[in-house]
């Protein structure tokens, strides 16, 4: 994907106008300083595909990489707050609601047979120790398990089975 391309679908599914009503109702931006709030849910979004998993370093990097005005270390910690986390819920439902209303891409023979493609996945999170009754780790502490499914019916590619994944 070209820079071009990442900028179309961004702008489709993400305008500046959907972008700065979630920043006003959020209050992330309640002066002019050193935030620019547009490009922080930018960076946001952006480091979240990067091999650091979007941390707040790596959010950060992507930031001022994109031309906002550098930082003393620790100068945008209380910009990862609640009122991120808002707009961040908001950038969520436009994105999920922007896939959810395009009809799977499974043309020909294949879309006779396949409605969808679906991602199974969990995350263990380890808790205090005091829930180690109702929530029973793998060991002697206490853990819970988050069972994803995700639908991911828009677009294919095949492939010789032994190809790696990485071309394609």
């Amino acid at each position: 994907m070209k820079a071009a391309d990442v900028r179309e679908v961004f702008e489709t599914i993400l305008p500046e106008e959907a972008l700065l009503e979630a920043v006003r109702a959020s209050g992330l931006q309640a002066r002019e300083r050193k935030l620019d709030a547009l490009g922080l849910v930018r960076a946001m979004v952006i480091s979240g595909s990067t091999g650091y998993g979007g941390r707040q370093a790596d959010v950060m990097r992507m930031y001022i990489e994109s031309g906002a005005q550098p930082l003393v270390r620790g100068g945008s910690y209380r910009w990862f707050g609640p009122a991120l986390g808002s707009v961040m819920e908001t950038v969520r439902e436009r994105a999920l609601g922007s896939v959810a209303r395009r009809r799977p891409d499974l043309p020909g023979w294949l879309g006779r047979y396949v409605k969808d493609w679906v991602i199974v996945g969990s995350s263990t999170v380890k808790l205090d120790d005091r829930l180690e009754e109702e929530y029973p780790g793998t060991g002697e502490y206490a853990a819970l398990k988050v069972h994803k499914r995700f639908s991911v019916g828009v677009g294919y590619h095949l492939s010789p089975a032994r190809e790696h994944d990485s071309p394609h």
